[in-house]
């Protein structure tokens, strides 16, 4: 983690906007895209094999690659992104998996909790530091608001054809 952390260093932040469907409100974070390159391309490997695995046990989606670059998210205090699903219009409508992977110490902040909903219910995950979490991209999920610190952590969505 920290390997990663020292390599993405001097991207700039910028700030997280919402695709489709939504306002400023909804989504107060700071995102870097992460460039695919000889100094990101072990981590790139790294995370595709691992979704490879996950989706042939658990989804067998016909996936490619990723649909877009990594994404390097921070979140700070009142920081949050509500209830939205993955799944958008040109590239982003072709993401069928996505990932989230927590780079903080759940001890180095307080709220950002990661739920999920299936139908009425919600349901929260609370993610351990280096955790990765996958789950198919139209299944709506959140990130509540952190009321202390700083939550950092790596996105992805991974993708194929069109789905039939």
């Amino acid at each position: 983690i920290q390997l990663i952390k020292d390599t993405l260093k001097d991207l700039s932040w910028e700030k997280g906007m919402v695709e489709t469907g939504g306002n400023d409100s909804d989504r107060i974070s700071d995102i870097k895209f992460i460039p695919f390159n000889d100094k990101t391309m072990w981590f790139y490997q790294k995370i595709f094999k691992v979704a490879q695995g996950i989706n042939d046990i658990n989804y067998k989606f016909k996936l490619h690659g990723l649909v877009d670059q990594l994404q390097y998210g921070r979140y700070l205090k009142d920081g949050k992104y509500d209830f939205h699903i993955d799944i958008g219009v040109g590239k982003s409508g072709l993401r069928k998996l996505s990932c989230s992977i927590l780079l903080s110490d759940p001890d180095d902040f307080e709220g950002g909790i990661f739920q999920y909903t299936q139908g009425p219910k919600i349901s929260t995950y609370y993610l351990k530091k280096g955790e990765i979490l996958f789950f198919p991209s139209w299944i709506r999920h959140r990130v509540k608001p952190i009321t202390s610190g700083e939550r950092l952590s790596l996105v992805g969505w991974f993708g194929g054809t069109h789905y039939k």
